[in-house]
């Protein structure tokens, strides 16, 4: 999948933020939540129909001995 005009950004270490609270997963918040104006990955996938929905769901095994530590589905979920 291309997610086209899609800017990406990689923090690895901030200068200053520490006790900051930050969130943020791979642009999933609101596009109104933007600090540059830019349109959130999400919403580019969707609005480029690369995915069905506008739905994105998360599983996150609690079992942190499995192979397997969660998925994350764009465009619906695992039912």
């Amino acid at each position: 999948m291309a997610v086209k005009n899609q800017t990406f950004a990689e923090c690895t270490y901030l200068v200053g933020m520490t006790g900051d609270i930050n969130d943020g997963i791979l642009g999933l918040a609101f596009p109104s939540l933007t600090s540059d104006g830019e349109k959130p990955f999400f919403y580019n996938m969707w609005s480029q129909g690369l995915i069905p929905q506008a739905i994105f769901s998360f599983y996150l095994n609690p079992d942190t001995n499995a192979t397997s530590g969660g998925e994350l589905i764009f465009g619906g979920a695992d039912p």
